[in-house]
């Protein structure tokens, strides 16, 4: 019980803040400390790498799913069955926009729960936090 304590005041901590954001644009934002105090603390979501094709290197952000911007509806709904749950999507870096563009797309079919950790791969490597490549 003390451990269902603990994640849920991390979650609230950590979500509550940007899910008041949410209000104000589609979508909220976390950063690498917030992105890694989700997953660390169990939180029910879904880590998804936005970069399409053409910049993607085969390493992904520990526990991410790849689900390129440009894909499909069709492709999107298998990826995150869940409108529900909590999306939280990145790319490149700084510079990259497919994690935006990937964030606007799941509000506007139906997501409720989207954010954006728009440091990407980049920013999360260079704090040397966990990576793994992509399984064919």
């Amino acid at each position: 019980m003390n451990i269902l304590k603990q994640t849920a005041a991390i979650a609230m901590a950590c979500v509550l803040p940007y899910s008041l954001q949410a209000e104000a644009q589609p979508w909220g934002e976390v950063d690498a400390n917030k992105l890694e105090a989700v997953i660390t603390s169990n939180v029910p979501h879904e880590l998804v790498d936005a970069r399409t094709d053409k910049w993607f290197d085969g390493t992904l952000i520990r526990g991410a799913k790849r689900l390129p911007a440009d894909a499909s509806d069709e492709t999107i709904a298998q990826t995150l069955p869940n409108k529900t749950e909590m999306v939280i999507v990145y790319c490149g870096g700084e510079k990259c926009p497919a994690s935006k563009q990937l964030a606007q797309r799941l509000v506007d079919v139906g997501y409720k729960n989207v954010f954006d950790y728009h440091g990407g791969i980049s920013e999360w490597k260079a704090l040397g936090k966990p990576t793994q490549k992509k399984s064919q």
